[in-house]
């Protein structure tokens, strides 16, 4: 207020000075910033297609090509230690090259055609029969934003379950912001995902997203955003350790979440554990049915339940049995004495062994048999297997079970011999939630695949049930074929391992029911993208921008320079579809870069 006339017009030139250069700043991070999303959203190309194929569904005619592929035999040696397979009379023994006869003996093991010409590869295509049909898995190897919008256009209203793992943001996962921001920039990279993700489930399928503590509720409002609030099926809880001395907080938190939404939850449905026939392992002998030993009691006392506690009679013996105080009897007088009567307890008096209480008998009827909801606890796979048949049997519902983390490592350093990969699920978690969501052929689809234990999973299910789901794993970075490609292949050649080796071979079964093709699909990177990109200037281009009308400031030159040179000069290059260059598309080249 005190300066003179002159001196605040000295002060305005300067601001207006700082106004025009901060103006040209950001003209020019502007075009920066839409390059570079220009870039990230464009449609990715595939860069290559490859598949892995089960020895048993080739036919045998290719087998002397397999057999004298020298980079095929020392990838089984890497992974399946073929090399350690001794022969006798009447099995073949490794050799170098391979014999047809070792092929036909080892039906499961994974043939990468990677390691072949484009002839051969072409010649097995047109013998291999329904070459889509029979692909029991999807690999692809991309930053899963750019899969997701290439499956948008290939797999909508098909994927029965969602199955992932995101980064729980506790910064050591990439995410390095200290303050808020940190939060709203995880939040950001979830929605974009799971928004594109909604459009390829069914109707009726059901999304499970791991989470911790740390970003469980803004987790849950990510996911409320894009289901809608009525989509919300519940959290699961699960125990991810056994208790730390060495928290630093009053609490140990020892379990983890798994936040559950429909896309419709009108027709969502998780089946449970429905029984199969090989649950219900006794015979009876009169009428020749199939029937479990379930329990007779339920978890109430005889102060909670008075009319259920009552004595009851063996009426072919004249024993009479108590009942416990703690756990009355599962019906009341009257239907108990039906129950009797129809001859549905099994009497401890008639039976060997060491049964103390009266069972009941439940039948199998598969025509009667529906899946029953399951419990949002998960219970560790040490509980008592009694405490929740008990559970099952007093409230009409099925109670998943799985192991701790450590029982995923355990897993992952018996598959490589070594700790290959950092906190991976419990596969028992895993396979409780494809198995309770998921029947048949249904798709899951789990775009933060880390070490591949969603696709183990459904390969262990379906060896067990017979079913022949499918799986889509998206994952990006090195381990994509240091780990998860490597560990699907080795779980093809046989379910049990140690120490980075084979415990024992397939079954015929387990064999017949493994996977039979898994396609892997790699995807042009953001890096890719970027390196691909050529400035061009023609001789007109710039014969105009040198032009004495284009200069000065704020001139077309200038103008051009900061908001348009990027967009313009790029074009033509290879990563932005050179249309002339793919008028031969077996000839357009991309410069990628490679695993390792």
């Amino acid at each position: 207020e005190n300066e003179t006339a002159p001196r605040v017009e000295q002060y305005l030139s300067k601001i207006k000075v700082f106004r025009r250069i901060a103006h040209k700043i950001i003209d020019f991070l502007a075009q920066l910033e839409d390059f570079q999303k220009k870039l990230w959203l464009k449609k990715k190309f595939v860069v290559e297609t490859s598949y892995c194929i089960r020895l048993g569904v080739i036919p045998e005619e290719f087998y002397p090509e397999i057999a004298a592929n020298d980079a095929q035999r020392e990838e089984w040696v890497r992974l399946c230690a073929i090399d350690e397979i001794k022969g006798d009379l009447t099995t073949p023994g490794y050799s170098v090259p391979l014999s047809v006869e070792f092929l036909k003996a080892h039906p499961t093991l994974v043939v990468d055609t990677r390691h072949y010409d484009t002839q051969f590869i072409a010649r097995l295509f047109d013998a291999v029969t329904d070459l889509t049909d029979n692909c029991d898995g999807i690999l692809c190897e991309s930053e899963n934003f750019q899969a997701l919008n290439v499956f948008n256009r290939t797999l909508k209203d098909s994927v029965n379950a969602i199955c992932i793992d995101p980064p729980y943001n506790t910064g050591d996962d990439g995410f390095s912001y200290k303050d808020q921001y940190q939060h709203s920039s995880w939040i950001s990279f979830l929605s974009d995902r799971l928004q594109l993700a909604l459009p390829l489930m069914r109707q009726d399928a059901a999304t499970f997203v791991h989470i911790d503590d740390n970003e469980y509720r803004h987790l849950w409002y990510v996911l409320a955003h894009v289901f809608g609030n009525s989509n919300y099926l519940g959290s699961m809880v699960w125990k991810r350790r056994s208790a730390s001395a060495m928290s630093s907080q009053p609490l140990s938190l020892d379990h983890e979440y798994i936040l559950v939404f429909g896309r419709d939850s009108r027709l969502t449905t998780l089946h449970g554990l429905s029984k199969s026939e090989e649950d219900y392992p006794y015979v009876d002998e009169k009428s020749g049915r199939r029937y479990a030993s379930t329990d007779l009691t339920i978890g109430m006392t005889k102060d909670q339940r008075p009319n259920q506690y009552y004595p009851i009679q063996n009426p072919r013996t004249g024993k009479i049995f108590q009942p416990n105080p703690n756990r009355v009897w599962r019906f009341f007088p009257d239907t108990m004495a039906q129950v009797i009567a129809q001859d549905l307890v099994i009497w401890p008096d008639e039976v060997e062994g060491n049964l103390e209480r009266p069972r009941y008998k439940t039948y199998y009827d598969p025509d009667a048999m529906r899946a029953t909801p399951c419990s949002s606890w998960i219970e560790t796979a040490s509980t008592n297997d009694r405490e929740i048949e008990a559970d099952e049997s007093e409230y009409a519902l099925s109670v998943l079970q799985c192991g701790m983390n450590s029982e995923g490592g355990r897993v992952v350093e018996r598959i490589f011999g070594s700790k290959a990969f950092a906190y991976p699920k419990p596969l028992s978690l895993v396979r409780s939630l494809v198995r309770t969501s998921t029947r048949n052929s249904d798709i899951i689809l789990d775009f933060f695949a880390g070490s591949g234990t969603t696709g183990h999973a459904v390969i262990s299910l379906n060896r067990d049930d017979g079913g022949r789901r499918k799986f889509i794993l998206v994952e990006q970075g090195d381990y994509f074929d240091t780990v998860l490609l490597p560990r699907l292949k080795k779980v093809t050649f046989t379910p049990e391992w140690k120490d980075g080796k084979p415990k024992r071979l397939a079954t015929k079964e387990e064999a017949e029911r493994s996977p039979r093709i898994m396609k892997v699909i790699r995807l042009e990177s953001y890096e890719d993208a970027l390196n691909n990109l050529e400035l061009h200037r023609t001789e007109a281009q710039q014969s105009l921008l040198d032009s004495p009308q284009a200069q000065g400031a704020d001139g077309f030159r200038e103008q051009y320079l900061l908001r348009y040179m990027l967009d313009v000069e790029t074009r033509g290059s290879q990563s932005l579809l050179n249309v002339s260059a793919f008028m031969d598309p077996t000839a357009y080249k991309l410069k990628v870069k490679r695993p390792g």
